[in-house]
């Protein structure tokens, strides 16, 4: 901070001095110096004062933060035992579900089953003669011929 000594009228700058580099005086009780550090006071107390309307108001919202969230925890235990509730029953109905339709798929396998053997039951049975391989010989370009069939 520059200052104009009160002794001889020089302008110097008080930083890491104690006395005037012109003439030597303390400067100490100067005016100008007692200003500065009463204003410093003022600031530093403002800015303690500050901290601790901070401090204050952050408690505050802390404590209604607090209240908030017991009061979303009742809300959100009852939420939870809707949802539990609501899985629960869909977990039911699709195990009723899907018992109907495995019982439905044996009904129609069932079905199935009759119509088939009834089916099997109208079908003749053919059976085919006991074949004997006999070895035919032919010359190149002639027909083989057996009893069944004949070939080129």
């Amino acid at each position: 901070m520059k200052i104009f000594c009160d002794y001889c009228g020089s302008k110097f700058d008080t930083e890491g001095k104690q006395n005037c580099p012109n003439c030597g005086a303390s400067f100490s009780h100067d005016e100008e110096i007692l200003k500065a550090a009463d204003q410093e006071n003022r600031i530093r107390e403002l800015k303690i004062k500050e901290k601790e309307l901070d401090l204050k108001k952050a408690e505050s919202e802390n404590d209604n933060s607090i209240k908030i969230k017991i009061k979303n925890t009742k809300g959100s235990r009852a939420a939870t035992i809707i949802i539990f509730m609501v899985v629960a029953f869909s977990l039911i109905l699709v195990v009723i579900a899907a018992t109907s339709v495995l019982r439905g798929k044996e009904i129609a396998k069932e079905a199935i089953n009759a119509q088939v053997s009834s089916i099997k039951s109208n079908i003749p049975v053919i059976t085919f003669a006991e074949e004997t391989e006999v070895p035919v010989f032919v010359a190149f370009n002639e027909t083989a011929q057996t009893i069944n069939y004949s070939v080129i």
